[in-house]
């Protein structure tokens, strides 16, 4: 069984990046530059937490044998 505030923080990570995402087609659209390298530097650590969070996940639901 997986630790469900493991599931709730993927779910929050996942939450952040659809708004970052959103903020960064925005801002892509404005061509605000500035925001649009600040935005792409938040979704790639928001997305390495995502994935090492999955990795918890993963590990949680191996069957030990």
């Amino acid at each position: 069984m997986t630790d469900p505030r493991i599931e709730n923080h993927a779910v929050g990570v996942e939450l952040q990046l659809v708004e970052l995402v959103e903020q960064l087609e925005w801002a892509q659209d404005q061509g605000r530059d500035g925001d649009v390298t600040r935005l792409r530097a938040e979704i790639d650590e928001l997305q390495a937490e995502l994935a090492a969070t999955a990795e918890k996940l993963g590990a949680g639901w191996r069957i030990a044998g």
